[in-house]
């Protein structure tokens, strides 16, 4: 066999392994570019306008900003403890004494809450309007620092109700985002969130709760903190009163104030630190 021939079959097996090391380079990098787009999507991560401290350093939370003496309500920039990243919120600076940052609101059905892993992680919705402020974040306004819960529901038919938990926090994305703290129930909504405590977070596409025979997110339609299913169930489809009975089920839902055939039209999550 001569030189030139040795010289081309190596030649050969050269360029077949950078072609199949470029295609996993390339699908990598796919995977990486697809999941930024969802995070670029995500109106928690664009720019807003700009309130940090006078040193220059950005606040943590509403909190922090409510006790600097901005006492209005709306969108603020923050960078939560032990995050690299400045994020938006929206701050209500009003209920029951202000520094609260919304985590999640349904007011209208204009936004889809049947989603994927990454968009909860990320976070979607508009901050003006019906929102999931994202796991990620969630989980970092919660983890370093004590934190309250305030859940504020409303009836279809205009009655209202809440659900104050005197401590608040889940765990990180390689623990599933599990409800980790949540106790000091008090409120006239009922206790509907402490049968979910320990429960990690499931999705369409990542099936973690203790159901044996399906995912809870795809029979009741959104996520959340499922066991086997749910007492309460903030993410679920907005129904309004054209819905058939099927889906009667598959609403927002707080047990404690209303049961599964009564869904909610209104829902709103907000946390404070306690310090």
């Amino acid at each position: 066999m001569s030189v030139s021939t040795n010289y081309l079959k190596l030649a050969l097996i050269v360029s077949l392994i950078l072609s199949i090391c470029g295609n996993y380079l390339d699908n990598d990098q796919q995977n990486r570019s697809v999941q930024e787009e969802i995070k670029e999507s995500s109106p928690i991560f664009k720019r807003s306008a700009y309130y940090g401290k006078a040193d220059g350093t950005p606040f943590k939370n509403c909190k922090e900003i409510l006790e600097s003496g901005v006492n209005i309500s709306g969108i603020y920039e923050i960078q939560p403890i032990g995050s690299n990243k400045l994020i938006n919120v929206t701050c209500d600076m009003e209920t029951r004494g202000g520094g609260w940052t919304v985590i999640q609101r349904r007011i209208d059905g204009s936004v889809e809450f049947y989603r994927g892993w990454r968009e909860y992680k990320f976070g979607f919705g508009d901050l003006n309007g019906e929102l999931w402020l994202g796991l990620e974040s969630i989980y970092h306004l919660t983890a370093f620092e004590a934190n309250e819960l305030l859940v504020e529901l409303v009836d279809k038919d205009g009655i209202s109700a809440y659900a104050l938990y005197d401590s608040f926090a889940i765990g990180s994305e390689v623990e599933g985002y599990y409800l980790s703290t949540l106790k000091g129930y008090s409120g006239d909504a009922g206790d509907s969130l402490s049968n979910h405590l320990g429960q990690k977070f499931t999705t369409l596409d990542l099936d973690q709760d203790q159901k044996p025979d399906g995912n809870c997110a795809e029979i009741f339609i959104g996520a959340w903190w499922y066991k086997n299913c749910y007492e309460s169930h903030l993410n679920g489809k907005f129904r309004n009163i054209r819905w058939p009975a099927a889906y009667k089920y598959k609403g927002i839902v707080w047990f404690g104030f209303k049961n599964n055939e009564y869904f909610l039209s209104q829902a709103r999550m907000l946390i404070r630190p306690k310090y």
